[in-house]
């Protein structure tokens, strides 16, 4: 696929989408690479995945949201009172750039549709009920959490 074709409008939605969809790929990888590592107790390893997804997302212009929310897993999982609060504050702050990636320049060959507002109500709605959840029972009574979880809801 080239400008050799005449095709060229095909040609960039085809790289466009092999660029995205290596970004996934990254990311599926990623994710299951720090489970792995978690598993194997490796602190170091995990918390090195989270700044290179972190990282991936943001050179792949897919929002602040994804690319702040992959650490809030090792954040628990290390049971990091003070990254924890602060990733909670930043996935909540960020959840409307969930779908900046449509805006993006990377992509505008592609057709993407627009994240839908009833999506991010639901998506803010379950992050705000995942405060009581078993995963983060050691934040409670954390003044930070506290504060965060009351401005919120």
């Amino acid at each position: 696929m080239n400008s050799k074709t005449g095709k060229r409008t095909e040609a960039y939605r085809a790289y466009e989408e092999l660029v995205y969809s290596g970004y996934q790929h990254i990311q599926m990888a990623l994710n299951d690479l720090c489970i792995l590592y978690m598993e194997d107790d490796n602190h170091k390893m995990a918390r090195k995945l989270v700044e290179v997804s972190s990282s991936a997302a943001s050179a792949f212009e897919m929002g602040k949201y994804n690319e702040v929310c992959f650490g809030l897993d090792v954040a628990a999982w290390e049971r990091d009172v003070t990254w924890t609060a602060q990733l909670m504050k930043d996935i909540l702050d960020s959840v409307e750039t969930i779908g900046d990636f449509t805006k993006s320049d990377l992509y505008q060959h592609m057709t993407l549709k627009a994240v839908d507002s009833n999506f991010l109500i639901g998506l803010k709605q379950e992050l705000l009920k995942s405060f009581g959840d078993e995963a983060f029972k050691y934040m409670q009574g954390n003044e930070n959490w506290e504060k965060l979880k009351s401005s919120v809801c």
